[in-house]
């Protein structure tokens, strides 16, 4: 059994191709302790010096020689463990049905990095999933950040050579969500949707009611404001935090008066502003509103511009539950702390 260890000590678990190809070497040869060597992978709850020693096939409580409960084991389908499904080969497996000692969170496999890298790391060739995360009701992949401008979960292509390849995908049936967000969402590119982009405003009675947004064959933007017309004439001052967004050079400009008149015009368009005047020599006094229209300054936004939808991604051809079922420890294995 291992050897107590103090929490300075102790390094937590690093999974390497040296815990396994021993974990696997022990097994066979009767699963009896070995030492850590200093430069060696080491399982968990031991000291990473030549006189501390750890079980290949099981998981020690640190602060005790009792057996903590399992939560990870190699074991190349030992048929006390590990019951082999047809068609899948799995070389780590975490299994626990006790707790964490200090958070009181189950966990089967961990992974702990304290500088650049990886916890737990994960790839595929071909078609096949380098994470792969399955809970018939909870959660099947769980990421937080815990630091300030940290990011729970990241998806990222960095190859600027591929195309149509997607650094997140979320897909559903009818009735299910392919994305959930709850808080601010930030999306900093292109956007596109082939539905409907709606809103759902709650109402007082609790339900809520969709309402849409409206649509252009090109990249408008509006913005509105009122003025009062004195003795048939008006300037109006185009915002200066508006202009710099369009092309003031070329606007549209929506008259509404609040009065009896004989009707209002635009005249006099600048880049800065315009002058609504009083039909037929009208020098009528009111308030008007009015809604300014243009074209956003920033993109090219071209008229009703072709777009072909990219095919949805596709998931990896894997099993509704691709793990092995854990059978009962081998005899005389205890299982409680």
């Amino acid at each position: 059994m291992a050897s107590e260890s103090s929490p300075k000590s102790r390094r937590g678990l690093i999974v390497a191709a040296a815990a396994l190809a021993t974990g696997i070497a022990l097994r066979d040869a009767g699963s009896s302790p070995v030492a850590a060597a200093t430069s060696a992978a080491l399982l968990i709850g031991v000291s990473n010096s030549p006189t501390n020693a750890t079980d290949s096939t099981r998981l020690f409580n640190p602060s005790s020689t009792a057996l903590a409960p399992r939560l990870f084991r190699v074991d190349n389908y030992s048929s006390a463990l590990i019951a082999p499904p047809p068609n899948r080969n799995i070389a780590i497996y975490g299994s626990t049905s006790g707790s964490d000692i200090t958070s009181n969170k189950r966990i089967g496999v961990a992974g702990l990095i304290d500088t650049n890298g990886a916890g737990i790391y994960g790839a595929a060739t071909n078609d096949g999933a380098g994470v792969y995360g399955t809970s018939p009701g909870a959660v099947g992949v769980y990421g937080t950040a815990t630091g300030n401008g940290g990011t729970g979960v990241i998806g990222q292509i960095t190859d600027t050579a591929l195309r149509g390849s997607s650094g997140i995908a979320g897909a559903a049936p009818d009735g299910n969500y392919a994305g959930f967000f709850t808080g601010t969402t930030i999306v900093n590119g292109d956007f596109f949707v082939s539905g409907a982009k709606s809103a759902a405003i709650k109402q007082a009675d609790g339900s809520h009611r969709v309402v849409y947004c409206e649509e252009s064959p090109e990249s408008w933007l509006t913005d509105y404001g009122k003025a009062k017309l004195v003795g048939g004439k008006a300037e109006v001052r185009i915002p200066t935090d508006f202009a710099a967004l369009i092309h003031s050079d070329d606007y549209h400009v929506f008259l509404t008066p609040y009065g009896d008149t004989k009707g209002l015009y635009v005249t006099n368009q600048t880049t800065t502003g315009f002058t609504v005047r009083e039909m037929q020599g009208g020098t009528a006094s009111l308030l008007f509103s009015y809604r300014i229209t243009a074209k956003r300054g920033d993109i090219a936004g071209t008229r009703l511009a072709r777009f072909t939808m990219p095919p949805a991604p596709v998931a990896p051809a894997m099993a509704a539950d691709p793990l092995p079922k854990a059978g009962p420890p081998p005899a005389g294995e205890k299982t409680g702390a």
